[in-house]
């Protein structure tokens, strides 16, 4: 079993608890199915949800499913790649309707991109997009045009917590609680050993809460302190002390970040969707870089992290 079976047992049920997600990965993928090079890290179903939600297969804890997840309607991601017309199927998904695609009209190229953690991608090629359009009505599925600027024309800057949800809080206290300070400077950002004490008397920083092995982020500016997701914090806290942590190779149209800055969640989709494969991970490095992204969408997105021009 894999990613593949955990998704279509989702798109069987549609929505449900963390409890149910959590209990079906763990019924149809064992631990001990995982690569040894990866077994000790993040466990096996949190790395199963970080898949799902990179491809727009399923959502969890947004607004229509608070504290659980919902599959996303069976969608066809429009982009261009390399002179072709390239449709990526994200959202619900059920053996008959994967069948269905791999017989394709004449004129698609059908792929199908594989990793450890994720269901396969299907990447559906044509000259033209009409043909891609009138495949997606035929099937019953919905077209998103034009995927990635879609996505990131609706984002606001990182800077802007309000418009990311991100709400004065008090930060969390207790003997079970660990705390880390992101620690930033020009070449080198690492999560440092600190304490509540410090935590709460900083004027400015990011601080990771870990309580039950889960971790919160805070904020803290002008010595109030915001409760945000990490990529937000990470962004923030970059743009303050004006550290450049995106690199653009325009003759490669490759876009490189270091890897304890991956974007928010909704940029890192938008990236994605530009070819279906997720980033390439360079451990020694560590770095991700985003492939096949044109200058324009590379500046967009430099905008939205409030970085400097690449």
């Amino acid at each position: 079993m894999n990613a593949n079976h955990v998704l279509y047992r989702l798109s069987a049920t549609g929505s449900g608890s963390w409890t149910q997600f959590r209990s079906a990965v763990e019924d149809l993928i064992a631990e001990d199915d995982q690569p040894a090079t990866t077994r000790g890290r993040l466990p096996v179903y949190q790395r199963i949800r970080l898949g799902l939600q990179q491809l727009a297969h399923v959502e969890f804890d947004a607004a229509e499913c608070h504290r659980g997840w919902r599959v996303t309607p069976p969608t066809l991601a429009l982009s261009d790649h390399r002179g072709e017309s390239l449709g990526i199927f994200c959202g619900a998904r059920l053996p008959a309707r994967e069948v269905a695609l791999r017989h394709s009209r004449d004129s698609i190229r059908i792929e199908i991109l594989s990793g450890a953690y994720q269901p396969d991608t299907i990447r559906l090629l044509s000259p033209n997009e009409a043909s891609l359009e009138a495949l997606a009505r035929d099937r019953g599925l919905a077209i998103q045009p034009h995927a990635t600027l879609s996505i990131l024309s609706i984002l606001p800057r990182v800077t802007d917590l309000r418009a990311w949800n991100c709400k004065q809080a008090d930060m969390p206290f207790g003997k079970r609680t660990t705390v880390q300070r992101l620690h930033m400077k020009k070449g080198a950002c690492a999560w440092m050993e600190a304490s509540v004490q410090e935590a709460k008397s900083a004027h400015e920083g990011l601080f990771r809460f870990t309580r039950f092995s889960r971790p919160e982020h805070y904020l803290r500016i002008n010595g109030t302190a915001y409760h945000v997701r990490g990529q937000i914090g990470n962004y923030f806290l970059a743009s303050l002390k004006r550290i450049q942590v995106l690199s653009y190779d325009r003759a490669t149209q490759r876009l490189t970040v270091l890897d304890i800055f991956r974007p928010p969640l909704l940029v890192d989709r938008a990236l994605i969707l530009r070819t279906g494969a997720l980033p390439a991970h360079d451990r020694e490095a560590g770095t991700l870089t985003y492939e096949n992204i044109p200058e324009g969408i590379a500046g967009v997105v430099a905008g939205i992290l409030a970085q400097p021009r690449l």
